[in-house]
């Protein structure tokens, strides 16, 4: 199995080996009072730092908790305050759109099949695309649909199958998600990227030749 470390060097990830409570103004915020009318402190807890850029400056920083248990009242991801609300977008956007949840699958999956595919991260089951990703999904030939195949993930298959005419679902071939196709069960991710655009592209190809 490939070494992850590019993918890290690639994406410019980190890891906040601590959980810290730092200063809001540190991070140019607005000072706040809690409930008992103390500053309250900016949460950066332990675990995967997930920056997002455009045009080489950060734009979001989501922190992947590393002590995330299904029982937790705090969510596994963490969105730093400050983030702007854009959606990640990784690679050449001329290409194949992948739509995926995670920021990190998104970026596993491009880091094994860039050559082939853009991918975009929602960062949340039920979170939308901006007028900017919108006008985008609506050009593009191609967008396959990568959803974590789970309850949640399987409700919203028809939004986006009738939000766009272009767009064909192609979840994980084994796990829930691309992440776990490959922790999991070592799915060759470039070729599961590959066998969906040829799949649909085919099917793209002969509906305009008819």
């Amino acid at each position: 199995m490939p070494s992850l470390t590019p993918i890290f060097k690639s994406f410019y990830l980190g890891w906040n080996p601590q959980t810290l409570y730092d200063e809001r103004p540190r991070w140019n915020l607005a000072s706040e009072l809690n409930h008992k009318g103390n500053k309250s402190k900016l949460w950066l807890p332990q675990g995967i730092v997930v920056p997002a850029y455009e045009n080489d400056l950060p734009i979001r920083i989501k922190i992947r908790r590393s002590n995330w248990c299904e029982e937790d009242r705090f969510p596994k991801y963490v969105e730093i305050p400050g983030s702007f609300k854009r959606l990640p977008v990784y690679g050449d956007t001329s290409k194949p759109i992948i739509v995926m949840e995670s920021e990190l699958d998104a970026i596993l999956v491009q880091q094994f099949a860039g050559e082939l595919c853009c991918c975009v991260a929602l960062g949340g089951v039920g979170k939308r695309p901006d007028q900017e990703l919108h006008e985008l999904f609506s050009k593009v030939p191609l967008i396959l649909l990568a959803l974590d195949y789970d309850e949640a993930g399987k409700k919203e298959y028809p939004f986006w199958m009738s939000l766009y005419p272009n767009l064909h679902p192609w979840p994980a071939n084994k796990g829930k998600s691309p992440g776990d196709s490959y922790k999991f069960h070592q799915v060759d991710l470039h070729k599961w990227v590959f066998d969906g655009i040829n799949r649909f592209n085919n099917i793209f190809n002969n509906q305009n030749t008819i």
